[in-house]
Protein backbone atom coordinates (compact mmCIF):
# COMPACT_ATOMS: atom_id res chain seq x y z
CA UNK A 1 0.00 0.00 0.00
CA UNK A 2 1.36 3.75 -1.12
CA UNK A 3 -0.16 6.82 0.44
CA UNK A 4 -0.94 8.70 -2.80
CA UNK A 5 -2.15 11.87 -0.86
CA UNK A 6 -3.07 13.27 2.38
CA UNK A 7 -4.38 16.01 4.35
CA UNK A 8 -4.88 19.70 2.65
CA UNK A 9 -7.79 19.92 0.70
CA UNK A 10 -8.63 16.33 0.65
CA UNK A 11 -10.72 16.80 4.24
CA UNK A 12 -13.32 13.30 4.52
CA UNK A 13 -13.07 11.12 0.98
CA UNK A 14 -16.42 9.40 0.20
CA UNK A 15 -16.16 9.04 -3.49
CA UNK A 16 -13.31 8.41 -5.55
CA UNK A 17 -12.80 7.98 -9.74
CA UNK A 18 -9.90 7.89 -11.84
CA UNK A 19 -9.53 10.26 -14.82
CA UNK A 20 -8.05 10.00 -18.11
CA UNK A 21 -4.70 12.13 -17.42
CA UNK A 22 -3.45 10.41 -14.95
CA UNK A 23 -5.97 12.17 -11.87
CA UNK A 24 -8.16 11.27 -8.72
CA UNK A 25 -11.07 12.75 -8.27
CA UNK A 26 -12.23 13.02 -4.92
CA UNK A 27 -15.76 14.00 -3.88
CA UNK A 28 -15.00 14.83 -0.12
CA UNK A 29 -18.59 16.48 1.43
CA UNK A 30 -18.03 19.87 0.74
CA UNK A 31 -15.82 20.05 -2.44
CA UNK A 32 -14.20 18.18 -5.88
CA UNK A 33 -10.62 17.49 -5.47
CA UNK A 34 -8.21 16.69 -8.30
CA UNK A 35 -4.96 14.98 -7.14
CA UNK A 36 -2.11 14.01 -9.53
CA UNK A 37 -1.17 10.71 -9.39
CA UNK A 38 2.21 11.54 -10.05
CA UNK A 39 3.02 14.43 -7.10
CA UNK A 40 0.28 13.82 -5.12
CA UNK A 41 -0.36 17.83 -5.76
CA UNK A 42 -4.39 18.40 -4.60
CA UNK A 43 -6.33 21.47 -6.08
CA UNK A 44 -9.88 22.10 -5.51
CA UNK A 45 -12.29 22.08 -8.84
CA UNK A 46 -15.41 22.42 -7.94
CA UNK A 47 -17.16 26.16 -6.80
CA UNK A 48 -20.33 25.32 -4.74
CA UNK A 49 -22.69 27.16 -7.40
CA UNK A 50 -24.72 24.47 -7.40
CA UNK A 51 -23.28 21.69 -5.45
CA UNK A 52 -23.66 21.42 -1.42
CA UNK A 53 -22.96 17.73 -0.46
CA UNK A 54 -21.03 15.91 -2.90
CA UNK A 55 -20.46 12.54 -2.07
CA UNK A 56 -19.98 10.59 -5.33
CA UNK A 57 -18.02 11.47 -8.80
CA UNK A 58 -17.39 9.64 -12.04
CA UNK A 59 -15.79 10.69 -15.13
CA UNK A 60 -17.49 9.44 -18.47
CA UNK A 61 -15.06 8.39 -21.35
CA UNK A 62 -15.72 11.63 -22.85
CA UNK A 63 -14.00 13.43 -20.06
CA UNK A 64 -16.93 14.55 -18.61
CA UNK A 65 -17.19 14.83 -14.40
CA UNK A 66 -20.54 14.36 -12.72
CA UNK A 67 -21.48 14.49 -9.27
CA UNK A 68 -23.89 12.87 -7.02
CA UNK A 69 -25.23 15.29 -4.46
CA UNK A 70 -26.68 14.53 -0.78
CA UNK A 71 -29.11 17.23 -1.33
CA UNK A 72 -31.27 15.92 -3.88
CA UNK A 73 -29.23 16.71 -7.62
CA UNK A 74 -27.19 15.43 -10.13
CA UNK A 75 -24.43 17.83 -11.12
CA UNK A 76 -22.44 18.34 -13.99
CA UNK A 77 -19.09 19.87 -13.30
CA UNK A 78 -16.35 21.44 -15.56
CA UNK A 79 -12.91 20.97 -13.75
CA UNK A 80 -10.89 23.92 -15.55
CA UNK A 81 -13.23 26.43 -15.07
CA UNK A 82 -15.58 25.22 -11.74
CA UNK A 83 -18.44 25.73 -13.69
CA UNK A 84 -21.18 23.41 -12.25
CA UNK A 85 -24.92 23.02 -14.12
CA UNK A 86 -27.75 20.85 -12.47
CA UNK A 87 -28.65 17.79 -14.75
CA UNK A 88 -30.99 16.13 -12.84
CA UNK A 89 -33.23 16.93 -9.40
CA UNK A 90 -36.34 16.13 -7.66
CA UNK A 91 -38.34 14.09 -5.68
CA UNK A 92 -36.99 11.05 -7.60
CA UNK A 93 -33.51 12.12 -6.06
CA UNK A 94 -33.74 12.03 -2.21
CA UNK A 95 -30.13 11.53 -1.30
CA UNK A 96 -27.45 10.17 -3.87
CA UNK A 97 -24.59 9.06 -2.80
CA UNK A 98 -22.41 7.08 -5.41
CA UNK A 99 -22.56 7.65 -9.56
CA UNK A 100 -21.08 5.47 -12.28
CA UNK A 101 -21.29 5.56 -15.80
CA UNK A 102 -21.66 3.31 -18.37
CA UNK A 103 -21.21 4.36 -22.47
CA UNK A 104 -20.65 7.96 -22.89
CA UNK A 105 -23.51 9.59 -21.34
CA UNK A 106 -25.92 6.79 -19.26
CA UNK A 107 -25.30 7.49 -15.77
CA UNK A 108 -26.40 5.19 -12.54
CA UNK A 109 -26.38 6.44 -9.26
CA UNK A 110 -27.77 4.88 -5.66
CA UNK A 111 -29.79 6.45 -3.29
CA UNK A 112 -29.46 4.60 0.28
CA UNK A 113 -32.92 6.73 1.31
CA UNK A 114 -35.11 5.76 -1.38
CA UNK A 115 -33.37 1.54 -1.31
CA UNK A 116 -32.99 2.22 -5.33
CA UNK A 117 -30.77 2.54 -8.04
CA UNK A 118 -31.86 5.79 -10.70
CA UNK A 119 -30.50 6.13 -14.60
CA UNK A 120 -30.32 8.97 -15.74
CA UNK A 121 -29.41 10.42 -19.27
CA UNK A 122 -26.74 12.83 -18.87
CA UNK A 123 -27.37 14.64 -22.17
CA UNK A 124 -31.61 15.16 -21.38
CA UNK A 125 -31.59 14.83 -17.72
CA UNK A 126 -34.41 12.38 -18.22
CA UNK A 127 -34.58 9.94 -14.81
CA UNK A 128 -35.81 6.77 -14.74
CA UNK A 129 -35.95 3.73 -12.04
CA UNK A 130 -33.52 0.79 -12.70
CA UNK A 131 -34.02 -1.39 -9.61
CA UNK A 132 -35.95 -0.40 -6.13
CA UNK A 133 -36.07 -2.05 -2.85
CA UNK A 134 -36.15 -6.06 -2.62
CA UNK A 135 -32.84 -6.88 -1.77
CA UNK A 136 -31.47 -2.87 -1.54
CA UNK A 137 -31.79 -1.75 2.01
CA UNK A 138 -29.21 1.01 1.68
CA UNK A 139 -27.17 0.81 -1.54
CA UNK A 140 -24.22 2.95 -1.16
CA UNK A 141 -21.16 1.99 -3.45
CA UNK A 142 -21.84 0.69 -7.48
CA UNK A 143 -19.64 -0.39 -10.07
CA UNK A 144 -20.05 -1.97 -13.50
CA UNK A 145 -19.76 -5.55 -13.58
CA UNK A 146 -19.75 -5.89 -17.58
CA UNK A 147 -21.58 -4.35 -19.93
CA UNK A 148 -25.13 -5.65 -18.70
CA UNK A 149 -25.30 -5.17 -15.05
CA UNK A 150 -23.87 -3.47 -12.19
CA UNK A 151 -22.73 -4.35 -8.50
CA UNK A 152 -23.67 -3.09 -5.71
CA UNK A 153 -22.38 -2.36 -2.21
CA UNK A 154 -25.06 -2.51 0.60
CA UNK A 155 -24.37 -2.78 4.24
CA UNK A 156 -27.95 -3.45 5.40
CA UNK A 157 -29.02 -6.08 2.98
CA UNK A 158 -29.56 -9.67 4.01
CA UNK A 159 -31.53 -8.23 7.48
CA UNK A 160 -28.65 -5.95 8.27
CA UNK A 161 -25.82 -8.81 7.39
CA UNK A 162 -24.73 -6.81 4.31
CA UNK A 163 -24.12 -7.91 1.11
CA UNK A 164 -22.66 -7.38 -2.65
CA UNK A 165 -25.84 -7.46 -5.12
CA UNK A 166 -25.82 -7.60 -8.63
CA UNK A 167 -27.93 -5.94 -10.28
CA UNK A 168 -29.19 -6.33 -14.47
CA UNK A 169 -29.42 -3.36 -16.53
CA UNK A 170 -32.44 -4.40 -18.53
CA UNK A 171 -34.59 -5.88 -15.76
CA UNK A 172 -33.45 -4.06 -12.65
CA UNK A 173 -33.18 -7.65 -11.28
CA UNK A 174 -31.17 -8.25 -8.12
CA UNK A 175 -29.16 -11.65 -7.16
CA UNK A 176 -26.87 -11.45 -4.53
CA UNK A 177 -23.19 -12.08 -5.23
CA UNK A 178 -22.06 -12.62 -1.45
CA UNK A 179 -23.30 -12.13 1.85
CA UNK A 180 -21.90 -10.88 4.56
CA UNK A 181 -20.18 -13.35 5.77
CA UNK A 182 -16.45 -14.17 6.58
CA UNK A 183 -14.15 -11.05 5.77
CA UNK A 184 -17.59 -8.89 4.50
CA UNK A 185 -18.62 -6.50 6.84
CA UNK A 186 -20.40 -3.32 6.21
CA UNK A 187 -19.37 -2.89 2.70
CA UNK A 188 -19.74 0.65 1.92
CA UNK A 189 -17.78 0.81 -1.72
CA UNK A 190 -16.99 -1.52 -4.59
CA UNK A 191 -14.68 -1.76 -7.50
CA UNK A 192 -14.46 -4.10 -10.25
CA UNK A 193 -10.79 -5.22 -11.52
CA UNK A 194 -9.40 -7.00 -13.91
CA UNK A 195 -9.78 -10.89 -13.81
CA UNK A 196 -13.47 -10.52 -12.87
CA UNK A 197 -12.69 -9.52 -9.19
CA UNK A 198 -15.08 -7.36 -6.92
CA UNK A 199 -13.13 -5.62 -4.11
CA UNK A 200 -15.39 -3.76 -1.85
CA UNK A 201 -14.20 -1.47 0.81
CA UNK A 202 -16.29 -1.97 4.47
CA UNK A 203 -16.61 0.63 7.09
CA UNK A 204 -14.41 -1.01 9.68
CA UNK A 205 -11.37 -0.57 7.06
CA UNK A 206 -10.72 -3.35 5.77
CA UNK A 207 -11.18 -4.34 2.40
CA UNK A 208 -11.58 -8.40 0.33
CA UNK A 209 -11.73 -9.83 -2.68
CA UNK A 210 -14.70 -11.67 -4.59
CA UNK A 211 -14.65 -13.57 -7.41
CA UNK A 212 -18.08 -12.93 -9.52
CA UNK A 213 -19.67 -13.86 -12.75
CA UNK A 214 -19.10 -10.91 -15.52
CA UNK A 215 -19.67 -11.19 -18.89
CA UNK A 216 -16.17 -10.64 -20.93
Amino acid sequence: MTMLAQGAALGIPYGIAVGKTEQLWVANGQHVVGVDLETGDQRIVSSRQSLQTPLGVVETSKGDLFVADAAGRIVHLDPASGTESVIAEGEHLASPMAITCLGKHILYVSDPVARRIMKIDARTGRLSELSAQGHLAAPLGLAPLGAHSLVVADPDALDFAGALIQVDLEAGTQVPLLGGTGDLVNARGVAVVPGRHVRPTQGNGNNSSAKATQEP
